[in-house]
């Protein structure tokens, strides 16, 4: 499935944020840094040098920021960006070709996230990840 990418006319609210790189070990820093209650209230999933999280996420450099079109709720897209192609149609077609339980889909320029089995954040999870 091809598809581009375009700016959004209007941003969407922020539900969470994904971070890549340098940028995802600034976010676990940063998150490190909560309570332990705003920590709770976070959940995410990670890889290899890229964490995926969703809640109240504290402003950290380099974040992409992820919203919910109205059209498409069980996709996380970037807050300034639109697919090219009608999201409720792209949303119908993904969802066929994960597995169940795989969403929220979050769908990024370079590729797909699934947050279907994000768990809530906490220190022990986050320090674990910042060591690889």
């Amino acid at each position: 499935m091809t598809f581009g990418w375009q700016p959004r006319p209007h941003p969407l609210a922020p539900v969470g944020a994904v971070a890549s790189g340098p940028a995802a070990r600034r976010l676990a820093d940063r998150l490190l840094r909560l309570s332990d209650e705003a920590l709770a209230a976070i959940e995410g999933v990670a890889g290899e040098g890229r964490i995926a999280v969703l809640g109240e996420v504290p402003w950290t450099d380099g974040l992409t920021w992820l919203g919910r079109d109205p059209a498409a709720t069980a996709l996380l897209l970037p807050t300034t960006r639109v697919p090219d192609r009608p999201v409720d149609l792209l949303q119908a077609a993904l969802l066929r070709r994960v597995p169940d339980g795989s969403a929220p889909l979050v769908l990024l320029p370079e590729g797909l996230i699934a947050l279907g089995r994000a768990r809530p954040v906490d220190r022990a999870w986050l320090r674990r990840w910042r060591e690889r």
